[in-house]
């Protein structure tokens, strides 16, 4: 009952709008998030074209004979599976620094509320921010009813600095 149709629209809609996506950033300038679109669509290409192998053969489309021996199978998959080994690890290390960059966005918007949170009528409307390998620099967009003293906002640099062991370069925009 289901429509002959349905796996080319389940493989297109999984495999085109990551390219598209991919030529619009191309286009735009935007290389990392070119970058990032291809990976997925690499990704999804390789995982449609391995579960469908194993389903073919699990299925018995494809007859112990037709497929030859275990070296010559060894080698047909091969490059799908080396394929997929490395998109694993650029997925994971992907994984690995977004999970780093909400970790350190998540303590200084941590560390900055706490210190401002005895200010009255202080609140923070963004912090933005910017690591490299010796320090980050900082930038939080602050709601105050009056100027902050710059002794207190060497204060907070100096706890930023400290809980997260870089030299922290702390600007606050007040308005």
């Amino acid at each position: 009952r289901i429509s002959p149709v349905l796996p080319g629209i389940a493989m297109a809609t999984s495999l085109v709008p990551p390219l598209a996506v991919s030529g619009l950033c191309i286009a735009f300038g935007a290389f990392d998030g070119a970058w990032g679109a291809f990976l997925l669509f690499f990704a999804n290409f390789l995982a449609i074209l391995a579960i469908s192998a194993v389903l073919f053969i699990v299925a018995g489309f494809v007859t112990s004979q037709e497929m030859g021996s275990k070296l010559r199978v060894l080698k047909r998959f091969s490059g799908p599976v080396i394929g997929l080994i490395f998109v694993t690890i650029l997925l994971t290390q992907a994984l690995i620094g977004i999970v780093g960059d909400s970790r350190i966005t998540k303590s200084i918007e941590e560390i900055v509320k706490t210190e401002l949170a005895m200010e009255p009528g202080t609140f923070v409307d963004e912090i933005v921010y910017k690591k490299n390998e010796h320090n980050i620099d900082i930038l939080a967009e602050v709601t105050t009813p009056r100027v902050m003293v710059p002794k207190k906002i060497k204060e907070i640099q100096d706890i930023l600095s400290q809980r997260l062991g870089v030299q922290a370069n702390l600007i606050m925009r007040c308005h």
